[in-house]
């Protein structure tokens, strides 16, 4: 008999085993340690009272795991996760578990919930559709070598210690989730700033793991892409030979062609869909 419960008392290696199933022949597939998901989760402001899981007994066989945070001035439900073993597809389980997660999320006053989603993903888009969300934008996500070189005086100056203050001043993509301010705080401990100054005054950064070349954020002063950008791109290109950032708006057309013209490659896209409680 199937069962669904709020995910407060599983232990999260039960949860990662299931991902690691349920994501196994996703579009890309993952396959993640403990490690990694607590860290992701922690920054995603996962809320595991507000996250649901569905059981055969007392085994774990899909979860919906719940970020909470707010979110351009609304109390938002972020889902961070969504998966079901293949054995038990096709069974409407997502479904199940958001009528029960959505009286909860009204409980805590949540105002609104969204998700990202991959657009090839027509059957999870049909669900979330029928659940009651909408597409609000279309997301793209980048990946490749930095093939730009340009020579200039003003170089990167790089720190673990963000400057934050100075960051936020500025004007920044993504402005999704995962890639906020608030989340890449939680995460600091991952990333380092490269940014570019010259006399005082910041021009362009970037939020960055050095080690796996992913950009959680950029930024510009002004937010002049064309004038700092390939700049700011050729910099980072010195320091690491493969580099992703993800989540960039269709509609930011400037920061997409730079982003193109310096040789990374739009290798899939998300849409991002919310909802209204």
């Amino acid at each position: 008999m199937l069962t669904v419960k709020t995910l407060e008392t599983i232990e999260l290696a039960d949860v990662v085993a299931v991902f690691n199933d349920a994501f196994a022949d996703y579009f890309v597939p993952f396959h993640v340690d403990q490690h990694y998901l607590y860290r992701r989760w922690r920054a995603a402001r996962v809320d595991y009272k507000l996250s649901a899981g569905v059981f055969e007994e007392s085994q774990l066989v899909g979860f919906l795991v719940i970020g909470i945070d707010e979110l351009h001035g609304k109390r938002t439900a972020y889902n961070a996760a969504t998966g079901v073993v293949p054995a038990y597809r096709g069974k409407h389980l997502v479904k199940r578990m958001y009528e029960a997660v959505l009286p909860l999320l009204q409980a805590a006053g949540v105002k609104q919930a969204t998700l990202e989603v991959i657009t090839q993903n027509e059957i999870a888009i049909k669900a979330y559709t029928g659940i009651g969300y909408s597409i609000r934008s279309t997301l793209l996500c980048f990946s490749g070598v930095i093939k730009i070189a340009i020579q200039s005086a003003v170089k990167l100056t790089k720190t673990k210690n963000i400057p934050w203050e100075r960051v936020q001043k500025m004007s920044s993509f993504p402005n999704t989730w995962e890639a906020s301010l608030v989340a890449l705080r939680i995460a600091s401990a991952d990333y380092e700033c490269w940014y570019l100054e010259e006399a005082g005054n910041l021009e362009a950064f970037v939020i960055v793991n050095p080690g796996s070349g992913f950009i959680g954020r950029l930024g510009f002063a002004s937010g002049d892409v064309d004038r700092y950008g390939n700049r700011l791109l050729a910099e980072i290109g010195k320091e690491v030979p493969f580099v992703k950032i993800n989540n960039v708006d269709r509609r930011e057309s400037e920061l997409i062609r730079l982003l193109l013209d310096t040789g990374l490659e739009n290798h899939i896209n998300q849409y991002e869909m919310v909802m209204d409680l």
